[in-house]
């Protein structure tokens, strides 16, 4: 689902230059002004549970991206690159 918003110019015209396309999902009305990025948030984030799980134990970390354990790898954990590619990271079924 997506909406046009027209923002008034400095004339009092609504011309189509400042046509703005504004896509909002419909289940939490987060709004976005790239369709890819509203794209990518229905299919990856909105009302998904995290499936990727970090790798150390007793860590209880889930991210909803592959990209996102990585980065808490780095981050929390204080791993290397060279470290991380010799770990797997499971997604959950």
């Amino acid at each position: 689902m997506y909406f046009v918003c027209c923002i008034e110019d400095n004339d009092g015209d609504y011309t189509s230059s400042t046509k703005t396309e504004i896509y909002q999902c419909a289940l939490c009305h987060v709004t976005y002004r790239r369709k890819n990025s509203y794209y990518l948030h229905v299919r990856y984030f909105c009302g998904k549970e995290p499936k990727f799980l970090c790798p150390i134990a007793n860590c209880n970390y889930k991210g909803k991206l592959k990209q996102q354990v990585k980065q808490h790898l780095v981050g929390l954990h204080k791993l290397a690159k060279i470290q991380m590619n010799n770990m797997e990271i499971k997604k959950l079924d």
